[in-house]
């Protein structure tokens, strides 16, 4: 799959794409940010989202990062 068909997945169906899926997809936005302090906040909350040993919380910190890859598809309809 692409960058594109995962971000369109993860904002379609987010309560069945699994969190780590949600966290690669999250990773691979995370260089085309052209911001370098939004990119580092992103990899702080990304990394925290990994370290959160329960699953329900981890889901939860990822659904806070939705924006991001919101964003994404944002730009990908503006061309």
């Amino acid at each position: 799959m692409t960058l594109e068909s995962d971000a369109k997945s993860v904002a379609v169906d987010f309560d069945r794409v699994s969190s780590e899926h949600v966290l690669n997809v999250l990773d691979a936005i995370v260089p085309l940010l052209r911001n370098q302090h939004t990119s580092e906040y992103l990899k702080k909350k990304l990394d925290a989202a990994r370290d959160e040993a329960n699953e329900s919380q981890r889901k939860t910190k990822c659904k806070a990062l939705l924006p991001y890859i919101h964003w994404y598809i944002q730009g990908l309809d503006a061309r």
